[in-house]
């Protein structure tokens, strides 16, 4: 909550100050002697940058531009010093540093924090803290080294060695993800004017692909480990991992009750990963196995809360599925498999896609591309090896002879057919009645 207040000075004069809230304390601006209008268009541009910081928005143009070209120094030193604008933002940088050419270089510390404050305006919190994990990684194995100050001391030597440092202990598809984050962040430090080069732009990140953290979690498995729920919270989350291919627990968060359309057998669900790229919603089949599993714990839950998950810490964006599912996968008998909600997800597509349905409706139905379907979810089955040997794929058809083509009739030097009176062992060819000869075929006109 903000205030603009007014007071008189002891000669008189009307003054100007802002009172906010902010980072949990109360501080105070003097804004001086001002016109009210001019107090009023200052305290709305302060108001601007203040509900930015709060909701960790970019700053927009109109506030870069005030920032660059209006406001006092004095002010925007006191705005820094209270937490309303980063230091490390360049249109600040520019107006703090004496030379606009050449803005303060930040530290990788500085550098890891400002971006991570960035992505937090198109980013949903986990991706963020996976961004800040990676980035945080790299500051740890630069930290070994004393010459890297800032970010200008990371080389492409640095970031081929910390490549190859991060392969000695993690997965190539780990690595592959955190070299592509670094690549995007320093893009970021790139267009900002604090590097002339990006220096991950060389290095090859890889593939994220990991088949070895792939498994299909087969029906007779699912229904063991249905059986092993402690209660019907359970059977409907398995059901929604493994049937319907959700993305858990990030699309359990606003699953609702009137989601659940019962009578034209669809639910809808709400996708927190792909709301940047335009579809934050999808439409997905009431499949007859989750709808057995909701209408029953419909009955036990439906009318105790709106959400088909009641528990919020089941359904919380940091909750902890895995611990209570290795819980019912030992009770169930069912050996370890790494990444079990992401390959319970991989199964249900991978059963869609052999039923028959197109690729179309395959990616619209679990929110993904083609690409990554190819990918990730659609795996080669035992099953495909044992149909290539019965239903032989180079067994040779029989041979057909092709019919020889007729050739066209030939024609008298008047443009007339020629007149043949036996019509035995005719044949049509077009429009003609031809006479099969030893040397072809010759047309037959009716008597």
């Amino acid at each position: 909550m903000t205030s603009l207040q007014r007071t008189t000075s002891k000669d008189g004069k009307t003054l100007f100050r802002k009172q906010f809230r902010i980072n949990g304390k109360r501080p105070t601006i003097r804004l001086g002697t001002l016109r009210e209008s001019e107090a009023q268009s200052l305290s709305r541009q302060i108001d601007l940058l203040i509900d930015a910081k709060k909701h960790n928005f970019p700053l927009n143009a109109e506030s870069q531009a005030w920032i660059r070209d209006t406001v006092p120094d004095h002010l925007l030193r006191r705005l820094v010093a209270v937490g309303v604008l980063d230091e490390t933002t360049k249109v600040v940088q520019m107006r703090l540093c004496p030379d606009k050419d050449q803005p303060v270089i930040p530290s990788l510390d500085q550098f890891i924090s400002w971006y991570v404050q960035q992505r937090r305006a198109d980013c949903e919190a986990s991706t963020v803290r996976k961004i800040s994990s990676s980035l945080n990684q790299l500051a740890s194995f630069c930290s070994q080294d004393e010459k890297i100050v800032s970010i200008v001391d990371i080389t492409e030597v640095t970031a081929f060695q910390y490549r190859l440092h991060r392969l000695e202990n993690r997965a190539e598809a780990t690595v592959a993800k955190d070299i592509k984050i670094c690549k995007t962040a320093f893009t970021y430090a790139k267009r900002n004017g604090w590097l002339e080069t990006n220096p991950f732009t060389g290095i090859k990140a890889g593939s994220e692909h990991n088949p070895d953290g792939q498994k299909v979690i087969d029906i007779n498995t699912y229904e063991a480990l249905i059986e092993s729920c402690p209660n019907s919270t359970w059977r409907v989350i398995i059901t929604l991992a493994r049937i319907s291919g959700l993305r858990l627990p990030s699309e359990l968060v606003n699953l609702r009750w009137e989601h659940v359309n019962w009578s034209e057998g669809k639910i809808l669900i709400t996708s927190p990963k792909t709301k940047r790229y335009g579809k934050h919603q999808r439409t997905i089949p009431l499949f007859p196995r989750l709808e057995t599993e909701l209408a029953e714990h419909f009955e036990l839950t439906g009318s105790q809360s709106e959400f088909v998950i009641e528990d919020i810490a089941l359904r919380s964006k940091g909750s902890n599925l895995r611990t209570t599912f290795h819980r019912i996968r030992e009770r169930a008998g069912v050996p370890i498999f790494p990444n079990p909600f992401r390959n319970l997800r991989l199964s249900a597509a991978n059963d869609i896609c052999r039923a028959g349905f197109t690729m179309k409706v395959v990616t619209e139905w679990f929110g993904h591309d083609m690409a990554t379907a190819l990918k990730h979810y659609h795996q080669v089955m035992p099953a495909d090896f044992a149909r290539a040997r019965e239903q032989d794929p180079f067994k040779q058809a029989e041979k057909v002879t092709p019919k020889a083509t007729p050739a066209l009739p030939r024609m008298e030097e008047n443009g007339q057919a020629p007149i043949k009176k036996g019509i035995e062992n005719t044949v049509e060819h077009g429009s003609y009645q031809c006479l099969m000869t030893p040397t072809g075929l010759e047309p037959v006109l009716p008597p």
